[in-house]
């Protein structure tokens, strides 16, 4: 994940609040900017509009699917704790982007992103499925990461990253069993 500027941050940050209780379409920037301490012009340093905030967050998250992807381990075991901590710091503008006043199509740009990671993956994993086998596949496995990623999201407070290791870890076998057959 890049590093962010502490202005970037904190109009995140703001921005994921006030989605809340706020569709993103409909929060104006002077009241990010009053609910964030900092000035249009600060705003407008970094961003033209709200709308690309959200976009920026999705593509951070978007960005980081192919390490995300080791991470929550569904083809192999991870070989980087700083995988698994990112996908943690991630959960927050994820829960935003899918709540109630988020981007209705973020699941959809999630899914196909995973999608087109997961057919990578089969390719090299299993060439001797025809290429409607692995799409299938992987449709199947990007759904399933979305609800991975959705069910994380929502839960970060209650499962511990070793408890989350172990889960990631079975899947990753039942993955590697799978694509045995």
């Amino acid at each position: 994940m890049p590093r962010l500027s502490p202005t970037e941050n904190l109009i995140y940050a703001t921005t994921i609040k006030m989605m809340e209780t706020t569709p993103f379409e409909k929060i104006k920037i002077v009241d990010l900017g009053k609910k964030a301490g900092i000035s249009r012009s600060a705003f407008y340093n970094n961003f033209s509009s709200v709308y690309e905030v959200v976009q920026s967050m999705e593509e951070l998250i978007l960005s980081s699917l192919p390490s995300l992807e080791l991470a929550v381990n569904t083809y192999t075991k991870y070989k980087r704790d700083s995988d698994r901590t990112e996908l943690m710091a991630l959960m927050e503008y994820f829960r935003a982007l899918c709540g109630p006043n988020g981007d209705l199509l973020f699941e959809s740009k999630v899914k196909e992103r995973s999608k087109k990671i997961c057919e990578a993956e089969l390719a090299l994993r299993a060439p001797e499925w025809s290429p409607i086998e692995r799409e299938m596949i992987a449709a199947y496995l990007a759904g399933g990461h979305w609800n991975t990623y959705k069910w994380l999201a929502f839960h970060t407070t209650e499962i511990s990253m070793k408890d989350a290791t172990k889960v990631f870890d079975s899947l990753s076998d039942m993955v590697d069993t799978l694509l045995k057959k």
